[in-house]
């Protein structure tokens, strides 16, 4: 049986693709800096790794065949963090690597994509002569569930620096299910992976505020609001930059663009955001997308 390592498994997206390989009959190694604190709906073998601390590679890679990598989502320094992981991978001559690095790169060119982190971070693992899958994944569905946006949708306000952009969001179950079709027929190269529909925050908004029963609402907020924001919680200049320049392509639409990946690696559609909350499907928007194809 194939056994694949998976890091950051107790995230959203990391969890998604540990259930996701075990019903598809992988063997898997859920990894988290506090692999103590690590549960899931069945048995998992679980080990450290914290890409801020020393690792004993050796013991993280031995007997594994494959590896899903899920980098820290604003971490403005992951190209150096992570580079002795993929130089260790490809000394254990790890089989296969899946990447998830994020889908708001493929609107971008030039100098300011080459001096992204995370493409640094592909380029390494390109060069690292591992076999492998980039996976530009769409922003997580999970977020404003069990994620990142949670607390704020609990609060009854999202407050982003997102303007007027759309996001083809993705459930992380679908990206799961996406990465487990991919290891277990050795698929390699690069993946734009989305949902059905593109939708902006006072989109998603109204469709949380349908499925919570009360008014969630969405407040534009500034760049230097949000720079302001982070600062006050301590982001280092690094990740600070890094992270302006992602709600910038947020708002420029550099995530707005639905793919048919995921369809044409598994055979179905991805699940709207209406079916992830468990809301029925709205008739208009499903006209609507019969128009647009």
């Amino acid at each position: 049986m194939t056994k694949v390592l998976v890091t950051a498994a107790s995230g959203s997206a990391g969890r998604s693709f540990v259930e996701a390989l075990i019903d598809k009959g992988f063997d898997v190694i859920a990894t988290s800096r506090n692999p103590e604190t690590l549960s899931f709906s069945r048995k998992v073998e679980v080990r450290a790794y914290d890409a801020d601390s020393t690792t004993d590679f050796p013991t993280l890679f031995a007997d594994v065949d494959a590896v899903v990598l899920v980098a820290p989502p604003l971490d403005g320094r992951i190209d150096v963090k992570l580079a002795p992981f993929i130089d260790a991978a490809a000394s254990a001559k790890i089989a296969h690597l899946v990447y998830l690095s994020g889908n708001y790169l493929s609107g971008m060119t030039g100098a300011t994509l080459e001096a992204l982190p995370v493409r640094k971070l592909e380029q390494r693992i390109i060069a690292s002569g591992l076999k492998n899958t980039i996976l530009r994944a769409g922003f997580f569905m999970d977020n404003y569930t069990t994620g990142f946006y949670g607390p704020m949708v609990a609060q009854g306000r999202i407050s982003l620096a997102t303007g007027l952009g759309k996001s083809a969001l993705i459930a992380g179950a679908d990206v799961g299910a996406f990465t487990a079709e991919v290891l277990a027929r050795g698929l390699t190269g690069e993946y734009i992976l989305t949902g059905p529909q593109s939708l902006d925050h006072y989109e998603v908004a109204e469709i949380l505020s349908e499925k919570l029963g009360t008014t969630i609402t969405y407040t534009p907020v500034t760049e230097p609001q949000l720079e302001a924001y982070y600062q006050s919680k301590g982001l280092n200049a690094e990740s600070l930059d890094y992270g302006m320049v992602l709600y910038r392509a947020y708002r420029n639409q550099a995530t707005a663009a639905v793919t048919d990946a995921f369809k044409q690696v598994t055979g179905r559609e991805p699940v709207t955001f209406r079916a992830f909350l468990g809301l029925p499907e709205n008739v208009t928007d499903d006209a609507n997308r019969l128009v647009d194809a």
